[in-house]
């Protein structure tokens, strides 16, 4: 090669590379993703709104303040009015605005101090179901134990204990169910109201009537 000739690169040697760009990959979002995206999002804010408006929030009901045997007539002292605050609930409380209307309504279940009233406390009236009655027995406090049933309480009323002033060997029995208990006053005497089969009822009214019944009371499961 002569003096001051220049060397020329071989190939491609030495010779700078070019750099290439790649082009970012654009994301695509449906509208219908982004429309339901924006549709949660509106729900949610509105359910919160909701939940913040309502704390705080209070409306007026009836409560139970004495107890109310099943088939007892309500009377005003029997109900007082409190807040209950506002939200979603399974009961169906009965408004303090109806308080007329319940007054003089029979309880159609037992009622208990604290409870709140609903629309199913409460009816015209209280009969028994089919093929049930109710006997009304009055009985002295040697006829039943001294700790006085109460209503809801099975029992078993034994009839005929006695036959020609001697104690029958083995005294019938009819099973019931207590509705209701009254004392009389001045009498030591109770009135207690028992649901019984139909075929029980007559002859348990008659025993009833001839002072020839007492009271035995069992346990729930009995």
């Amino acid at each position: 090669m002569a003096e001051g000739e220049q060397r020329q690169p071989v190939g491609n040697r030495g010779a700078p590379r070019a750099m290439t760009l790649t082009k970012p990959t654009r994301i695509q979002r449906r509208p219908v993703v982004v429309a339901l995206g924006v549709a949660l999002i509106a729900v949610g804010a509105l359910a919160m709104v909701s939940v913040t408006s309502s704390l705080g929030r209070t409306r007026e009901v009836l409560a139970v303040t004495g107890t109310i045997h099943r088939g007892e007539v309500i009377r005003t002292q029997d109900v007082g009015v409190v807040d209950l605050p506002v939200g979603p609930t399974l009961l169906t409380p009965v408004g303090a605005r109806s308080l007329d209307e319940v007054v003089g309504k029979v309880a159609a279940t037992e009622l208990l101090p604290g409870s709140l009233l609903t629309v199913d406390s409460y009816s015209e009236a209280v009969g028994p179901p089919p093929g049930r009655s109710i006997v009304g027995i009055a009985l002295k406090p040697s006829q039943m134990p001294a700790h006085e049933p109460q209503a809801g309480d099975h029992v078993r009323i034994v009839t005929g204990a006695s036959e020609g002033g001697a104690v029958s060997d083995a005294p019938a029995t009819v099973s019931a169910t207590v509705r209701a208990v009254v004392r009389v006053p001045d009498s030591g005497q109770s009135v207690v109201d028992v649901e019984v089969a139909d075929a029980d009822a007559p002859r348990l009214a008659a025993a009833s009537a001839a002072g020839e019944v007492a009271l035995v009371v069992d346990s729930p499961g009995a």
